[in-house]
């Protein structure tokens, strides 16, 4: 499981818990974790992956990225939005 964090502009972030579905040279598809029916794909360029021995476990989506609907869909119904 990876945290997805997104820091919007209005001071919040918000963190959706997500597995790799599937990976491209491009892209990277999610599945949320509470409900694998919701999928997405974020550019490769617009994260920021870290790692935890073999296995990711943070991602960091780019301010300056522009994310569709099921990504907006997921995050108001599974993620946690935080005040910075």
């Amino acid at each position: 499981m990876i945290t997805l964090w997104k820091h919007n502009w209005n001071f919040t972030s918000t963190a959706l818990h997500v597995n790799i579905k599937k990976e491209t040279e491009k892209a990277v598809q999610f599945e949320v974790f509470d409900n694998p029916k919701y999928t997405f794909w974020i550019p490769k360029k617009a994260l920021k992956l870290e790692t935890d021995g073999n296995d990711y476990t943070v991602a960091t989506i780019a301010k300056w990225c522009k994310l569709g609907e099921w990504y907006y869909k997921a995050a108001d119904r599974y993620a946690n939005h935080y005040k910075r």
